[in-house]
């Protein structure tokens, strides 16, 4: 639903947030839908959203579910251009839902609830864009969890195979070890082992990294400082 007409007075605009789009709703103080529209997740189509609302009414406040991600631009632009916005918690949304009729969970639905939401309460914190420092913070950390997700399936995975073709290398393997793991990278058998011999075994570590291997025949680890697969 897209309907559009002059207004006056304070209108309240909720902002579904989506990936590539979101959906946003204005209502009246009295409660009145105004307008429903989706809107493309681009500084364009963002920039003609506002540009619409504040034509709409005198006083435009701004209501959304999310503060990072996807609802980053908005945010900006909303600051940007001085409009008020405050922050609907999630919970906060799923109570109010129940005391608005219509169709089942939609993005049009959900923008309405933090539209009526924002219209009836006054105990909602402004929403502001992350600074800077804490923006680049997330996405380190989201990086790094990545690459412990990554190193923890690779880890089962390697376990799994050795259990099922080298028991006696799996019980002494070092996971965390870079030298372990650059071992069996090459040689992952016993027979492998038993034909390459412990002196060219010994020797090739040597070449490679200059530092003691840990074998399968030993019921010890030589442990490499900072080697983490995850780091590698």
């Amino acid at each position: 639903m897209d309907q559009q007409q002059p207004g006056h007075g304070q209108v309240w605009v909720g902002i579904d947030i989506g990936k590539h789009a979101h959906h946003a709703a204005a209502v009246a103080a009295d409660g009145q839908l105004v307008w429903s529209r989706r809107v493309a997740n681009d500084q364009a189509a963002i920039a003609e959203l506002i540009g619409q609302a504040m034509a709409s009414a005198a006083g435009v406040c701004w209501a959304v579910d999310s503060t990072g991600g996807s609802a980053s631009l908005l945010l900006a632009m909303l600051v940007a251009t001085d409009q008020p916005v405050v922050y609907v918690p999630g919970r906060v949304v799923n109570r109010m839902a129940g005391a608005f009729a219509g169709e089942a969970k939609t993005d049009a639905k959900d923008a309405l609830v933090l539209a009526q939401t924002a219209r009836m309460r006054r105990d909602l914190g402004a929403a502001r864009p992350r600074p800077e420092l804490v923006a680049e913070l997330a996405v380190l950390v989201g990086h790094r969890s990545d690459l412990l997700a990554d190193w923890v399936r690779t880890v089962s995975r390697l376990r799994g195979l050795l259990s099922a073709s080298f028991p006696g290398l799996e019980r002494r393997f070092d996971f965390t070890s870079r030298s372990a793991l650059v071992l069996v990278s090459r040689y992952q058998t016993p027979e492998a082992l038993r034909a390459v011999g412990r002196r060219r075994l010994v020797a090739w570590r040597r070449y490679q990294l200059a530092r003691g291997w840990p074998t399968a025949r030993q019921a010890r680890t030589i442990p490499t400082a900072g080697a983490k697969v995850a780091t590698a």
